[in-house]
């Protein structure tokens, strides 16, 4: 029985050789790589410390992968390390997931690629951080509530440093940090110059965000539901901005719209019931559709003279039940001053 059951573990997990507390599977003998298939449970809360090589038989072994469920259901892991020089490439799918005792990750910056559910069931993961590079790593995405969701989805994340650009998908609310309603420190690093589609969905605890100087693009739907933020001011190095970038922000209760944005693009504010006021520059040249669809707490708007004579301003318009209305369709406007020529769609 006792051969049998070795038997089994050892196929189970596959590994080719041990070294120190980790077990390891041989990924090309020619290039002498190794990948890290499992550990040695110590049965107390422990450090992992990932080696840049390890030595077996004559050789040395270059450590670039953590495999498939490598630490799976380890529930005494408490921190996975990396060695400065690392050369780790790939993190699996499932390689870390029902770890509910690990609390904090760096992501170094050699790192390519993260598995699917490489964090599922890590409910105290509260610190991650994905370190800097110019290389952008590409994520798989987690669960909830037995539903595809963002990588961090099931951890209970407090803050998050993001250090370079990140590949996700970007379909509804997956972003590696969407509904993370702890996450209250968000930092940006140098090398991310795009705010991703939906990155800060469904956050509540963070009512303002720092954009650094290196960020020049907000994705469609950047800030959908980030139902935290109160307040926003567009920085002067942001270039571009997508459709539907600030929608369902329904905590947003003001938003001053700078002189050198010349386009509100579709959907902008649409579901931002906070917002009671807007004033549209001069230099302001059109507004797209449903831009402020569901804002049903406007009562004023101010179109400001335009910064060139007689230039008029092009609104789109909104809907209800699918018919085509005006913009502000939804807004219980009780003031409007209008300094400047507007063009839309005048029929009725």
């Amino acid at each position: 029985m006792f051969l049998i059951c070795t038997f089994c573990a050892i196929t189970a997990y596959g590994y080719d050789f041990m070294h120190g507390e980790l077990y390891y599977n041989i990924t090309s003998s020619t290039n002498r790589t190794v990948e890290v298939t499992y550990g040695k449970n110590t049965y107390t809360g422990y450090t992992y410390v990932i080696p840049e090589w390890v030595s077996y038989g004559e050789f040395k072994y270059y450590v670039t992968g953590i495999g498939s469920s490598a630490f799976s259901g380890d529930t005494w892991l408490e921190t996975i390390e990396f060695d400065d020089n690392t050369r780790v490439q790939s993190i699996g799918n499932n390689a870390f997931s029902g770890c509910n005792g690990l609390k904090r990750i760096t992501i170094p910056a050699s790192v390519t690629s993260i598995g699917n559910y490489a964090f599922s069931g890590c409910f105290n993961l509260h610190t991650v951080t994905i370190k800097d590079s110019n290389t952008t790593l590409s994520l798989g995405y987690g669960s909830m509530n037995g539903s595809n969701y963002g990588l961090f989805a099931d951890a209970g994340l407090e803050n998050f440093y993001w250090g370079r650009p990140l590949s996700y998908n970007t379909d509804y609310g997956r972003s590696p940090i969407a509904n993370q309603p702890l996450l209250k420190n968000i930092t940006i690093g140098p090398n991310v110059s795009t705010i991703t589609a939906y990155m800060f969905y469904g956050n509540t605890a963070i009512s303002t965000i720092t954009i650094p100087e290196t960020v020049t693009t907000l994705g469609n739907h950047a800030f959908d539901s980030f139902t935290g933020l109160t307040s926003f001011n567009i920085p002067k190095h942001i270039t571009s901005i997508g459709e539907y970038a600030f929608a369902h922000c329904t905590g947003l209760k003001s938003f001053s719209i700078p002189e050198w944005i010349t386009t509100i693009d579709a959907g902008w504010f649409s579901g931002c019931n906070g917002l009671t006021s807007i004033t549209f520059p001069g230099t302001l040249n059109s507004v797209g559709n449903y831009a402020f669809a569901g804002c049903t707490g406007i009562k004023t708007l101010t179109f400001e003279k335009a910064s060139v004579d007689r230039t008029p301003l092009t609104l789109g318009y909104g809907s209800l039940n699918g018919i085509e209305y005006g913009l502000f369709y939804d807004c219980p406007l009780e003031s409007v001053d209008i300094q400047r020529e507007l063009s839309y769609q005048s029929s009725y």
